[in-house]
């Protein structure tokens, strides 16, 4: 376990950053061991990314990560005077994955063992903690098998049973899980992430994030949205928790693959279809093989215990009427 500092320089200016509280926890599996220099970056941490990863309860994997986070002066920060929040993502085997901003930054080593983030002390430090610790430390927790990445939106019905969405970016999977949540009564599990543990084949998502664009948005809360909404790019970011039925993990029995479309259509699949429409994990590590590795007999198995359907939706209909069709064909096609 390492306890090296952080230097940051700027010019003739030098600054060790020594890391003073350590941690650890149980978080996806994963043994998590992490250091931060400041105690109240502790407190937030924990608070906000530690205790909900926690409540997973996701079986140990015997995986041992190490993550550090700083807080920095903002002189050795070249660009905290911009007003933009957008961060810049590099992925490189030679350099693993790097988060760049203007109030902080991280990487993630390529083998996903140690992330390090380093934060401006005048930055927001919410919006940091959500938008650059979490995702460079998620880096190294999420993808080591047999946890295994599904670009896809989870909700689950009263009995525990669970559908998956799966689609590419912009096919309506975020408005669909949440109209299907606000309007519905489904239980929200996540809107574009989740995990399939090859061991059990129960599905995981992370029930603490919605993002929804602007229109979505205003069909579902009209001008009274949530407090404590945040934005990222052309997204409302809001944690649905309190005001929808959520859950961490479901008995998945259920896949649609989403598509737009000019009507509302749902076909079943075969076991086949369903696999070959699957394809493979995702993952942010691209071109590694290690990430996958073994997920191929725990797609197979996936695929022969889920009923598939291919869904099509007209968008020009709206998504509470495209939610309301998705409501009807689950009660009635539901296995």
């Amino acid at each position: 376990m390492t306890t090296d500092p952080l230097v940051v320089a700027r010019g003739s200016l030098w600054e060790r950053l020594v890391p003073t509280h350590t941690h650890r926890d149980a978080v996806y599996g994963r043994d998590l061991t992490w250091r931060t220099n400041d105690a109240a970056l502790s407190d937030a941490i924990r608070l906000r990314l530690i205790d909900r990863w926690r409540t997973l309860d996701i079986p140990p994997t015997g995986v041992e990560i190490e993550a550090s986070a700083f807080l920095c002066p903002a002189r050795y920060l070249p660009f905290t005077d911009s007003a933009s929040n957008d961060m810049i993502d590099v992925l490189h085997p030679h350099v693993g994955y790097q988060l760049i901003g203007s109030r902080g930054f991280g990487t993630c080593s390529w083998d996903r063992r140690r992330a390090v983030v380093c934060v401006s002390k005048d930055a927001d430090l919410p919006f940091m903690l959500e938008n650059l610790v979490n995702h460079v430390w998620s880096a190294a927790i999420l993808w080591h098998p047999p946890l295994y990445g599904l670009h896809a939106a989870a909700l689950a019905c009263e009995d525990g049973r669970g559908t998956l969405f799966v689609g590419k970016s912009n096919v309506g999977k975020s408005s669909l899980v949440a109209a299907l949540a606000y309007r519905h009564g489904f239980h929200y599990l996540s809107d574009d992430l989740v995990l399939l543990d090859g061991r059990s084949l129960n599905v995981y998502g992370r029930p603490w994030r919605l993002e929804l664009r602007d229109q979505t948005a205003s069909a579902l809360w009209g001008e009274s949205s949530p407090k404590d909404v945040s934005r990222v790019g052309e997204k409302t970011v809001v944690d649905p928790r309190g005001q929808i039925s959520t859950r961490v993990t479901a008995d998945i029995r259920s896949v649609c693959f989403l598509e737009r479309g000019e009507r509302n259509a749902i076909t079943p699949l075969s076991a086949d279809a369903t696999r070959a429409r699957l394809g493979e994990p995702v993952c942010l590590f691209r071109g590694e093989a290690d990430p996958i590795r073994g997920s191929k007999p725990a797609f197979d198995a996936f695929s022969q215990r889920t009923q598939g359907f291919a869904l099509t939706l007209d968008h020009r209909e709206g998504i509470l009427a495209g939610a309301a069709f998705v409501a009807e064909c689950l009660a009635d096609h539901h296995p």
